[in-house]
């Protein structure tokens, strides 16, 4: 199979440091699969990195405007890293797109559509509006959580992967389907 994962941020370094439990979970899932498989790392242009490498069986791309690990705001680089995946990954010879992230469902769900091959979203947790004005401000609080359910509620995976039975039953207030989610638990 060919399969591309779609995340915002991906070590730079082989073996390097991971930022996060989203990172990780790309990370050691491609790695794992990139024995049988072959494998696409679609991720922001992170500082000190390079565009295109090959580790070991995966091939990683780095698109967008250069730009340091962020987990909120950051809008104008995050957005063009959103519009230069979308470029780079109607590119790729696909059989399904894997994405972990609030800045990449809506560009995995855009190539998904326009190559007609299946998605699947990690959802590690629903944040909210009240949550993410709350952590982040009242206006980058607001527009994430806006672009958080845009992206979920609107644009829907094939297959959505909920991290525990909370985030699935969040889901399920935002009218998916039960048979929709799956629960994989961390490290499963």
């Amino acid at each position: 199979m060919n399969l591309l994962f779609l995340t915002e941020f991906f070590p730079t370094k082989q073996n390097g440091k991971i930022s996060g439990g989203a990172e990780s979970r790309t990370y050691y899932l491609a790695k794992e699969l990139s024995k049988k498989h072959n494998v696409t790392i679609l991720t922001a242009l992170i500082s000190n990195s390079k565009k295109e490498e090959t580790w070991g069986n995966l091939k990683i791309y780095r698109v967008g405007k250069e730009y340091s690990y962020v987990q909120t705001g950051n809008f104008l680089n995050r957005f063009l890293f959103f519009l230069n995946a979308i470029y780079k990954g109607i590119g790729f010879k696909l059989d399904l797109i894997d994405t972990n992230s609030v800045p990449t469902y809506l560009a995995a769900w855009v190539i998904g559509l326009l190559k007609n091959v299946k998605t699947v979203f990690w959802i590690p947790d629903i944040v909210g509006f009240k949550q993410a004005m709350k952590h982040f401000g009242f206006i980058t609080g607001f527009l994430e959580a806006l672009f958080e359910l845009v992206s979920i509620y609107f644009f829907r995976a094939d297959k959505t992967i909920a991290l525990s039975e909370t985030t699935k039953q969040k889901l399920l207030k935002l009218e998916f389907e039960e048979k929709d989610i799956e629960v994989v638990y961390p490290g499963v």
